[in-house]
């Protein structure tokens, strides 16, 4: 009896040591998440018309059973996985739309296992919706005759950085014409209020038909804003009761056929005023 007894407890031992044994494996191989990022665009990217084609990646350690989406903690998506994948994609699309000064959205992704165990991890991404002016110009009762080249003006941002006011973007144009036609293109950013401006030219350029026999191309650009020469220097975080407000202008214009079509902003002007709620 007493022999009986004592294999009665080291049998009872080592069930329960095997218990506690799978438990604490079970519970080191629960799912990881070893990595997320922007798999397409940046940490700062861009939408055109509220749309974008940000996509973010999130990794695990073993196949996941499902992937759920959050921005700014509202649920928006999910991926069912398959029993293999460890890897899982979200096209966030029309989701975070930007603005000129940018946006800041939260991505989280929270990733479960069949057992139920989950981890989660997260990343900012700042937004930002370009001003485009572009386009061919069409003909009207008080200007009867255009160029015909296809020009492009875009404003990407007007934003703080937490020491500068920074305005970037770009000109570019096409001429499929049988014109030549003289491109030319400026950037402007100013401070009306104090009577700070800043400006630098892109090249004047021949755009035209005939590339091999004459060298001009039918490409103009593409041309950018220059930094270090645009910013407006505010030197740290803006205070409460400070703002400031500056205006922008990309300027570009084609001059041939008889005429001259610019691309440029609404009535020459284009305004942001900036304040503490813009302090990164």
């Amino acid at each position: 009896m007493v022999i009986k007894q004592k294999s009665d407890l080291t049998a009872a031992f080592i069930a329960a040591f095997c218990l506690f044994f799978l438990s604490v494996v079970g519970q080191g191989h629960a799912l990881e998440i070893t990595n997320m990022y922007p798999s397409m665009g940046g940490y700062e990217d861009y939408s055109y018309g509220g749309v974008t084609f940000h996509h973010a990646c999130v990794v695990t350690d073993s196949p996941y059973h499902i992937v759920d989406w959050y921005i700014d903690g509202e649920r928006v998506g999910s991926v069912l996985g398959n029993g293999v994948w460890t890897s899982a994609y979200f096209n966030a699309y029309d989701e975070i739309p930007g603005k000129i000064k940018g946006t800041v959205y939260k991505i989280t992704a929270k990733a479960y296992d069949p057992e139920g165990n989950m981890d989660t991890s997260s990343y900012e991404v700042r937004m930002f919706e370009p001003i485009v002016i572009g386009g061919k110009k069409q003909s009207t009762w008080e200007k009867s005759t255009v160029t015909g080249v296809k020009g492009y003006n875009e404003l990407s941002r007007h934003y703080f950085d937490g020491t500068d006011i920074i305005m970037d973007g770009y000109v570019y144009a096409y001429n499929p014409t049988d014109n030549i036609c003289e491109m030319s293109a400026w950037f402007r950013h100013s401070n009306f209020d104090t009577g700070w401006s800043a400006e630098h030219s892109a090249p004047t350029e021949e755009i035209g038909p005939d590339p091999k026999n004459k060298g001009i191309k039918r490409y103009y650009g593409s041309y950018f804003t220059d930094s270090s020469i645009l910013n407006f220097h505010v030197g740290g975080p803006i205070e409460e009761d400070e703002e400031f407000t500056l205006n922008v202008h990309i300027h570009l214009a084609a001059d041939g056929n008889g005429t001259t079509d610019v691309w440029h902003g609404i009535d020459d002007r284009f305004d942001n005023t900036f304040t503490a709620e813009d302090n990164p």
